[in-house]
Formats: C-alpha cells, sequence, structure tokens
C-alpha cells in the first residue's frame, strides 16, 4: 500500500498502516484489492469498462445521478438534497458496483424505471455479443462459455 495516502477500506477497514493480512493494495478509494469483487465470468463474458472507453476518458456522473439505485440495498435515493453515493461504475463494462453490498450488479437491474431498464439490458447484451465475436471459439471453449445447445 502507498504510505502516503490515509485511506481507509469501507469493507475491512484496513488502511496503509494496518493493512489486510498477506497485503493488499488501493482499488478504489476506500477499498482495498482484497474486498473488490472479483467476478472471473462477468468479466469473461462482458469485459472491463476500460476496455470500452476512450484514452484518458473521464466520467463524471455517478450512477445515482443517472437514475440507478441498488437493487438488493433498500434507500431514498435522495437524502437531505444529496445523491445517496453508494452506487459506482464497475470495473466491468455493463455492470454497477454497490459500495455497501460489495457486489457488482447488471446495471439493468439498478435501473428502476422499467423502460429505461429494457434499453440497458438490450444495449448491454448487443456489447456482450459483440464482444463475444471478437473472441475466436477456441478461447470460448477454453473459458467454458461455449453454449450447451450447440
Amino acid at each position: 500500500m502507498k504510505k502516503e495516502t490515509k485511506e481507509k477500506c469501507e469493507v475491512c477497514g484496513c488502511s496503509d498502516n494496518n493493512p489486510c493480512k498477506g497485503g493488499c493494495s488501493w482499488e478504489r478509494p476506500n477499498l482495498c484489492s482484497k474486498c473488490v469483487s472479483k467476478n472471473k465470468g462477468v468479466e469473461d463474458i462482458f469485459g472491463l469498462r476500460e476496455e470500452y472507453l476512450p484514452p484518458n476518458a473521464h466520467i463524471f456522473d455517478f450512477p445515482c445521478e443517472l437514475g440507478y439505485h441498488c437493487p438488493v440495498c433498500k434507500y431514498e435515493p435522495i437524502i437531505d438534497g444529496n445523491y445517496d453515493e453508494r452506487l459506482e461504475w464497475s470495473e466491468y463494462s455493463c455492470f454497477i458496483w454497490c459500495s455497501v453490498c460489495n457486489k457488482d450488479y447488471p446495471s439493468a437491474l439498478c435501473m428502476p424505471d422499467i423502460e429505461r431498464a429494457v434499453d440497458i439490458y438490450l444495449t448491454s447484451t448487443k456489447e456482450a455479443i459483440n464482444r463475444a465475436k471478437k473472441i475466436p471459439r477456441n478461447e470460448f471453449e477454453k473459458k467454458n462459455l461455449t453454449p450447451q445447445n450447440e
């Protein structure tokens, strides 16, 4: 871990001066590498968000500002005039990460507006299909992603 930061992990409470057993590093602000969600299946199918962003791109809006809501947590999206910012864009394309649950959810599941959720689902599915078309067939077989009914 970097010695100059004063971050503390929101999940396990580790810090620069008191890292996780075996060591850890900062994956996101206030989230260490031991606590970050890791989902190889999602990564294999949807890829990493950075693969789709132009170089040096910056995302300005939090998911909550665009109407997304954790599908598991029960909370008001706006508290005392401020957005609840528990959601962040996941490292996985088409997914959103909840800092309270420490889980990545498909972004369509995080959209309470059903019409927008359907559009998000279709866009996400299209992105996954386009990504799959770029992966050689033998790579799909290695990752055990080949459809069972072929």
